[in-house]
C-alpha cells in the first residue's frame, strides 16, 4: 500500500484509550507538505492522505539518505574538520555540511545524513581527541607569558609550575 505513494517517515504514533486503535502520522521525506495518517484497527488499515503538492521532489523517493555509504574522500574531510574544530563546543552536522559544500565542493549526493556525520564527529573526539580537556589549550597559550626575568615593566607575566602540591 505505501509502496505506491511517496516515501514517508513516521513522525508520531499514538493509541486510543483502550488500545484498540493505533494511529501513525507520517510526512514526506523530501520536506514538502504531503502527509499521510494510518489507522490500524485489528487487521485493517485505514488511511487519510493529503494531496501531492507541486513542490514535491520525486528524486528523494529513490534512495533513503540514511542508506548512503560514506566515501573515503568524505570520510577524510570529516576527520580533517573534526580535528580542526576539536575544541569548538557547538560544532555539529549542520556546520560540517555547510563546510563540505562551500569549502570542499562535495556534491549533494555524497553528503551523508546528519546522524552519520554526528556519529563520526563523536567517534573522532572520543578516540583521537581522547576527550581532551580545554585546559590543555589554555596551558599552551599561557606558556608564552611565563616569567623569565627579562620582562618590561608594562608586560604581564605568570608563574607556571609543571605540577601542583599534590603532584597533579
Amino acid at each position: 500500500m505505501l509502496s505506491a505513494r511517496p516515501r514517508t517517515k513516521c513522525t508520531q504514533t499514538k493509541k486510543n484509550r483502550d488500545g484498540s486503535k493505533k494511529y501513525e502520522y507520517r510526512k514526506c521525506c523530501c520536506g514538502c507538505s504531503y502527509r499521510i495518517t494510518l489507522t490500524h484497527e485489528g487487521d485493517m488499515i485505514l488511511f487519510k492522505e493529503s494531496s501531492l503538492p507541486a513542490s514535491h521532489d520525486s528524486s528523494s523517493d529513490m534512495k533513503p539518505p540514511s542508506s548512503l555509504r560514506m566515501t573515503d574522500e568524505v570520510h577524510r574531510w570529516l576527520d580533517y574538520l573534526a580535528h580542526r574544530h576539536l575544541f569548538d563546543p557547538n560544532y555539529g552536522a549542520k556546520k560540517v555540511v555547510r563546510q563540505l559544500r562551500t569549502e570542499f565542493g562535495v556534491s549533494e549526493d555524497l553528503i551523508p545524513s546528519d546522524r552519520a556525520i554526528n556519529n563520526r564527529l563523536a567517534y573522532y573526539r572520543r578516540t583521537i581527541g581522547q576527550h581532551t580537556n580545554k585546559i590543555e589549550v589554555v596551558e599552551v597559550e599561557l606558556r608564552r607569558y611565563v616569567f623569565t626575568g627579562n620582562e618590561e615593566l608594562y608586560q604581564p607575566f605568570i608563574y607556571l609550575y609543571d605540577t601542583d602540591e599534590d603532584g597533579r
